[in-house]
């Protein structure tokens, strides 16, 4: 504790985070015990001594295992600049002493493919020639050097030694891609240390506005990024080579803190075969693994007050707390063979809640005096409106022996004020804490196989409030987790062939709703069915409100499996590859939102809201059953692709991938499909004997489980051209065309939930029963709760609101095409301009098929056309009016949207050396996107 709070007083005004945390951990290195330069040592607690000294804390990286299509390939030659075949090429990574091997081909050519990322030293030897040795190459992420090698004569007792890194240059793949280093991970500073900030920095990619694809319904850190003109949800995210994604809205899983993650890439526009599942991009990351020698850190990130900037708006500095706190250690459990990494991060955040202004009744108004509530003491003066006469209550006095009992019954659970007018003001605490752990071990088995396995866990905690104060209730509280299981399984078959295997579990539960304690809607005497852990939603307009439709119970839990196999086959000049990959993702879906029942005063019965709401009089009551669905979605990809060189200068790429789209289906047949020439024939589904008519469901003849049909043909073609014109890997021109079937993401097929009969609604407005009973009156009393899943004779409300899909609804795909050229000036730069076009066709948008249509006329001096008069005026009411009385609104998903996308982008890049490195993108680009 002594250690860190040294550190916060020699930085009391830093604003930079990622600054102050580092010089935290690496201040403990430079002022430790075993530090030799004679600075002053810090008064280090012997916990904090201990864990310095059993970590053995040093800067230098730990390099991961994980294999992220990563390649060294080349040309050896003689003197004379001839091929020289049969010549061994080894590459060895130099932290953990895995090595692989391979024989040139009888054009001198090698390929060294599915190596994880890292430090390497490459060995190249043939009889008659000296040998030779290349220091300090650096594989990143998806990024694939050439090293070629020119032999000199001699003996293989005669050494070369060459300490260079690998060319920059992209020559064996197309696709547009930007590494996000370790480095730059690490020290950029990073709001939050979210990980996922930084892939804006890759260049023709943008935060895309959430929607409804990230909210509460999603891990608080997943996030929104448009990456060359795809869809916000589009970019397909990669961990340890294995599915990351949160498939209720399709958009990442939390990534890990940057200490433990050891880089990205971030790559679209024609990407290989290899990858598919979404068209926008793939986002790549590899985690940290052990080496030869242990190495740790321990790091703390501090913003508050005595740190933060003040805006030049503000009054006073940015209130938030924000602490973060952990450390990473990795190394070697069998020297060369076994090795492990762990880590740890915590988050703890405070804030000063956002003051919020409410009116609660006074006690001249419990009294019934409504009087200087009703001047302009309060506002604009009022006459309050006796509903039992039509006429004015005498001195806007309401005898209190009117008032409604659960109305009173409500205020024990509601602050009191001492404002005249009732105005009090108050905040909703929010503190958030999350925990994140992660562990992986790396086993060399032998020269030709390799195994890994990484677990990862984030929790996330935020938890709702009440306190015996119902106005608490209006923030969710949330208790999310995220889990991420993956194998990998390196194999050499022998004669140039690999076979990578990756085995990945993902598991995301987010639990959302209010703190414990929230009384039911009986407990206060209301006749309506009580939604477990909720409370009804109550608003009296302009001064206060009771829950929200957000705050309800919720659970959202996505179940994800994914097997992936992909073999690399070097053939001559040819280098084949071949996968599948199969993924299959399990929602388990529960909002409570519509079961809690929502009451409405707006004022329109007395001509002052909190009137209405002592009377128990509201303007409107709904509620329904609460919203379940069980999907499954399946997905099957299978590639072939070959890299052809056929030259020193050119090689071709073609690929095809096959991606038959098989639409997720409820296991409670929860899907609808609208006919309207059934409609007005009065045809009838034979599942729901109360349905409307035209209205058919899974069960009824030709409509399939999911409610619309699947389509095998879904073939995407991938073909480039690199041209490299001096041969030397120093420039290429690249060009590509590829296409990319883009999957809908599961929250898509959630609004089947949300209709009858599974969730039916009804809304009554002004009931008469009041507050108190709302369903008095209504025809058949009170039908909730339904059962669920609802039985043959389900109840189908007036006006219901349905969704629709077509039977043969047809799958997004993207067509992409680029041209690229690429120029690596010195050793460690690199300069190119890209242009990256694309089309999108058959984007998914809602349209309304069952509009009320405008009278353009006059009634009786009002116009024709009244919100009263909403379902007369619709289309299907016109055509059946019994029919259509039962629908008040009918979505139907259209395949018929378009996009379109085009960019110059360039790029200069410095990779790190001499303490230096360098990004800088700009993006020129022009969207046209229908929905």
């Amino acid at each position: 504790g002594n250690n860190l709070s040294i550190f916060r007083e020699a930085f009391p005004s830093h604003d930079r985070e990622g600054v102050v945390g580092r010089a935290i951990s690496q201040g403990a290195l430079r002022n430790s015990p075993k530090s030799k330069s004679g600075a002053k040592q810090f008064p280090v607690g012997t916990i904090v001594r201990a864990a310095l000294f059993a970590l053995l804390i040093c800067p230098a990286p730990l390099f991961p295992q994980a294999t992220a299509v990563v390649e060294i390939s080349g040309v050896v030659t003689d003197p004379a600049g001839s091929s020289v075949p049969g010549a061994e090429v080894k590459a060895v990574q130099t932290a953990t002493g895995l090595v692989r091997t391979a024989t040139t081909e009888a054009n001198g050519s090698y390929a060294l493919s599915s190596l994880p990322v890292g430090p390497y030293r490459l060995e190249v030897s043939k009889a008659g020639f000296k040998s030779y040795v290349q220091q300090g190459i650096v594989l990143q992420v998806s990024m694939n050097p050439v090293v070629n090698v020119a032999l000199q004569v001699g003996t293989l007792t005669q050494e070369v030694d060459v300490s260079a890194n690998a060319a920059m240059v992209e020559t064996q793949t197309t696709g547009v891609s930007q590494v996000i280093d370790q480095r730059r991970v690490v020290d950029l500073p990073l709001n939050g240390r979210q990980p996922t900030e930084l892939i804006l920095l890759s260049g023709a990619a943008v935060a895309a506005p959430p929607s409804d694809v990230a909210s509460s319904k999603n891990y608080p850190s997943s996030t929104t990024i448009s990456v060359a003109g795809g869809q916000a949800n589009g970019t397909y995210y990669l961990m340890d080579g294995g599915d990351h994604i949160d498939w209720f809205g399709t958009i990442n899983l939390p990534l890990p803190f940057p200490d433990a993650l050891q880089e990205f890439s971030v790559e679209t526009s024609t990407v290989p075969a290899s990858f598919g599942v979404r068209g926008g991009a793939v986002v790549n990351a590899v985690t940290k693994s052990g080496t030869n020698e242990l190495h740790g850190d321990l790091f703390e990130f501090l913003r508050n007050g005595d740190t933060n900037a003040r805006n030049f708006f503000a009054a006073v500095a940015d209130p938030l707390k924000r602490n973060q706190f952990g450390g990473v250690v990795g190394g070697p459990i069998v020297r060369n063979k076994l090795f492990f990494f762990a880590g740890y991060q915590g988050t703890r955040i405070s804030t000063a809640p956002p003051t919020r202004t409410v009116f609660l009744p006074t006690s001249d108004v419990l009294a019934g005096n409504f009087s200087t509530l009703e001047s302009s003491a309060c506002g604009k003066p009022r006459t309050l409106t006796d509903p039992a006469t039509g006429a004015p209550f005498p001195g806007n006095f309401i005898p209190p022996s009117r008032f409604n009992a659960q109305s009173l019954a409500l205020l024990k659970y509601l602050p009191t004020t001492a404002d005249a007018c009732g105005k009090l003001l108050m905040a909703i605490p929010d503190p958030q804490h999350e925990d994140q752990v992660i562990g992986r071990v790396d086993w060399i088995k032998s020269e030709r196989h390799s195994i890994f396995g990484r677990y990862f866990i984030a929790n996330y905690r935020e938890p709702g409030v009440f306190n015996n104060n119902l106005l608490l209730t209006n923030r969710a509280g949330l208790l999310d987790q995220a889990q991420s299981v993956v194998f990998g399984d390196t194999f050499t078959l022998g004669g140039g062939a690999i076979n990578s295997i990756h085995g990945t579990f993902t598991r995301k539960r987010v639990t959302r709703g209010p703190a414990p304690g929230v009384p039911p809607a009986s407990a206060i005497g209301l006749q309506i069915a009580d939604s477990p852990g909720n409370f009804p939603d109550i608003n009296v307009s302009s001064h206060f409100e009771t829950f929200c439709g957000t705050c309800s119970h919720a659970n959202v839990n996505n179940n994800t499996f994914q097997f992936a196999d992909d073999v690399s086959l070097i053939r001559g000049r040819h280098q084949f590859g071949f996968g599948v990959d199969w993924i299959q993702s399990r929602l388990d879906f529960l909002v409570t939102t519509q079961q809690d029942g929502s009451y409405s005063f707006d004022g329109s019965v007395t001509n002052d809201q909190l009137a209405d709401f002592l009377l128990g009089t509201p303007a409107n009551f709904v509620q329904g059953n609460p919203t379940r669905t069980n999907p499954v979605m399946n997905y099957f990809g299978l590639y072939a692709q070959d890299h052809f060189r056929v030259n020193a200068h050119m090689t071709w790429i073609a690929g095809v991938r096959w991606e038959p789209y098989f639409p997720e289906h409820d296991l409670d047949g929860r899907a609808t499909h609208f006919d309207p020439a059934a409609f007005a024939a009065g045809r009838q589904t034979r599942v729901f004997q109360n349905a409307p008519p035209g209205m058919f469901f899974p069960g009824d003849s030709g409509i399939p489980d999911a409610g619309t049909n699947r389509h095998l043909a879904n073939f995407a073609p991938r073909v480039g051209l690199i041209w490299d014109p001096t041969g030397g890997g120093r420039m290429t021109v690249r060009a590509s065309y590829g296409l990319f079937y883009d999957l809908p993401d599961m929250q898509y097929f959630d609004r089947f939930g949300f209709g009858p009969p599974w969730a039916s609604t009804i809304t009554i407005t002004s009931p008469v029963g009041g507050f108190t009973n709302p369903y008095l009156g209504f025809p058949g009393g009170n039908p909730f709760p339904q059962p669920s899943p609802p039985k043959s004779d389900a109840f189908f409300p007036p006006g219901g609101q349905f969704a629709t899909l077509p039977i043969d609804l047809r799958p997004t795909y993207m067509q992409q095409w680029n041209l690229t050229v690429e120029r690596q000036v010195g050793a460690d730069w690199l300069f190119s301009a890209s242009y990256l076009g694309n089309k999108s066709s058959h984007r998914w948008v809602n349209r309304q098929i069952d509009p009320a249509v405008y009278i353009p006329s006059v009634c009786g001096g009002r116009p024709c056309s009244t919100t009263g008069n909403t379902t007369a005026r619709r289309l299907l009411t016109a055509i059946n009016p019994a029919g259509g009385a039962l629908i008040s609104s009918l979505i139907q998903a259209d395949d018929g949207a378009n996009a379109e996308y085009n960019a110059l982008k360039i790029s200069a890049n410095h990779r790190l050396s001499e303490n230096f490195s360098l990004l800088v993108n700009y993006t020129w680009s022009h969207c046209i996107s229908e929905g």
